[in-house]
C-alpha cells in the first residue's frame, strides 16, 4: 500500500502573523521563550506516518472482534425518551484511532462514509 507522504509543520499551517501570535501567547500562558516555541512549530511531522500504516493494515482483521473488556456501566446521561430508546451504548466509542475505533462493547469498528 502507497501513501504519499505528506509532512508539514504548524508553522507551515498558520502562515507567519498568525504563527507568531500563538508563539507569543504560548511563551506567555507556558512561560517558556518564544524561540523555543518557535522553534517546535517550525518542526515538521508526519500527518501519516509509515509506522501508524503499518499497524492500521495489521488491524484490518481485527474488525468487528472484541479487543478490549466490554465497558461495565456506562452514564446514559440526560437524553430525552425518543434519542434514549434509539440510542445504542454498546456502540458508543471508547477510543479511536485512525479509520477505527472502540466501542463500548470492545469491538473494534472501521470508520467510513459511503
Amino acid at each position: 500500500m502507497y501513501f504519499r507522504q505528506v509532512r508539514a509543520s504548524l508553522a507551515d499551517l498558520l502562515g507567519a502573523d498568525r504563527l507568531e501570535a500563538v508563539v507569543q501567547a504560548a511563551a506567555t500562558l507556558q512561560g517558556r521563550s518564544e524561540d523555543s516555541l518557535r522553534g517546535i512549530a517550525c518542526g515538521k511531522v508526519d500527518f501519516f506516518p509509515r509506522r501508524m500504516q503499518a499497524v492500521l493494515s495489521a488491524l484490518l482483521p481485527a474488525v468487528g472482534k472484541r479487543l478490549i473488556p466490554a465497558v461495565r456501566r456506562t452514564p446514559r446521561g440526560a437524553p430525552n425518551a425518543a434519542f434514549g430508546a434509539a440510542a445504542n451504548l454498546a456502540l458508543s466509542p471508547v477510543a479511536g484511532w485512525g479509520f477505527y475505533r472502540l466501542g463500548e462493547d470492545g469491538r473494534l469498528r472501521f470508520v467510513s462514509k459511503a
